[in-house]
């Protein structure tokens, strides 16, 4: 933008200019001395290159037409490992055939941000955030680049990691499970009984408290089983390792079965329950396996963080746009959410309020498998809370379910 000095300026040579048009009309030399001055003053002049952007840590790539490079920072230039000119003017198809698909979403919706990764050269790996930029007859798309490949391999090596360690854990709990049930019920039926006829109050009492640690023994198992096993659960899912099952699915039952299966957490804290179900609602095309199981992770969820009251869960028909999708709302009276921390709680291992003051609900994993199994199906999962008056969880699920790769989804 010019300086106020440089349009005063400019301005009082325009004035000198028009006058001496008209001190001097039968000359021609006053309109070639006027037509030098518009030229030299009003000529277009190159961008100015802001130094915020220059040296910005991240790379930046502005594209005309969503098709075309027209500008790109220093930091781009090094994350392509190609100089800035040679980058220039080239079709974005050429750096990256994965940025296109962005670049075409942001024309189609320009008021949206949309994120992305992409392979970058040498086996490395971007991400980028694109958004719509107004530019001179057309809509132009600004890219925000980064280098992901060394997050990605330490997410790599969290995740084999956590992996070898639950398969190792996995062998000595079932063990361990396996014969504290046995002996539990030999102790049961054969032992404990001919011990209970000795009337010392001491022996009864140490009779009790076997009794009472086997049990103990026996759930803290079970629970270290359960812990295990859906740590294992995320990971395959991460991985890719799951294989999906794709057939019609009616959402009455699955939402049928995930009740009572969850049904005596609700029933130990005198929760209620309720299903509302449109009668009409077609199948959709999925896993059924899977689907139960995502909405038994949010009843649980519901049932963990609700202690008087309880939920009430809708399947109804929606319509987005043209296409017809299946709603599933659960509706519960708990603690709540606070709007800060609702994108918070699909997050792999994060659990609201301080865990070290107080009592963990959880691992932390049953929402971040829901949101990837809905992914997979090509649905959205999403939470309307306020602290104290519940939360309600949303679940969209297209009719047909199109075919995703879930390591991209996660």
């Amino acid at each position: 933008m010019p300086q106020p000095r440089t349009v005063i300026a400019r301005s009082a040579l325009l004035v000198a200019g028009m006058a001496l048009l008209f001190t001097a009309r039968g000359s021609a030399l006053p309109w070639v001395l006027f037509g030098l001055f518009l030229g030299l003053t009003f000529r277009p002049r190159p961008p100015v290159e802001s130094p915020v952007l220059e040296h910005l840590g991240a790379g930046i790539l502005l594209v005309t037409g969503c098709q075309n490079v027209a500008w790109i920072n220093p930091m781009a230039s090094k994350l392509w490992r190609t100089p800035k000119d040679q980058l220039l003017g080239q079709p974005l198809s050429s750096l990256a055939s994965d940025l296109v698909p962005l670049a075409v979403n942001v024309c189609q919706e320009p008021h949206r941000i949309h994120t992305g990764e992409f392979p970058l050269p040498e086996n490395r790996i971007g991400r980028a955030v694109a958004t719509a930029i107004p530019l001179q007859g057309a809509t132009g798309v600004l890219l925000l680049v980064e280098d992901i490949s060394v997050s990605k391999a330490m997410d790599q090596l969290k995740t084999d990691f956590m992996t070898s360690v639950s398969h190792e854990l996995r062998t000595p709990l079932t063990s361990v499970l396996g014969f504290t049930k046995v002996v539990r019920k030999k102790l049961e039926e054969t032992l404990l009984p001919k011990l209970t006829e000795d009337h010392d109050p001491k022996s009864r009492k140490t009779i009790s408290q076997v009794r009472e640690n086997l049990l103990v023994v026996q759930q803290e198992s079970q629970r270290l089983t359960e812990i295990v096993n859906t740590v294992l659960d995320l990971m395959n899912l991460e991985s890719g390792q799951v294989v999906w099952r794709q057939e019609p699915v009616a959402i009455a039952d699955v939402l049928a079965a995930a009740l009572t299966e969850s049904q005596p957490l609700f029933a130990a804290k005198e929760l209620s329950a309720t299903l509302n179900i449109d009668p009409h609602l077609p199948k959709i095309t999925g896993d059924p396996n899977r689907l139960q199981q995502m909405c038994w992770h949010i009843l649980t969820n519901a049932a963990k963080f609700t202690e008087h009251g309880g939920l009430v869960c809708t399947a109804s028909l929606a319509q987005d746009g043209e296409r017809a999708k299946v709603l599933l709302q659960f509706q519960d009276t708990g603690i709540g959410i606070a709007a800060a921390d609702q994108s918070l709680i699909f997050e792999k291992f994060r659990q609201l309020g301080d865990v070290l003051t107080s009592k963990p609900k959880g691992l932390g994993l049953g929402l971040p498998i829901a949101l990837a199994i809905v992914k997979h199906h090509g649905g959205e999962l999403w939470v309307d809370s306020c602290p104290g008056q519940g939360s309600t969880f949303f679940v969209s699920l297209p009719i047909r379910c199109p075919e995703t790769d879930l390591a991209t989804a996660l």
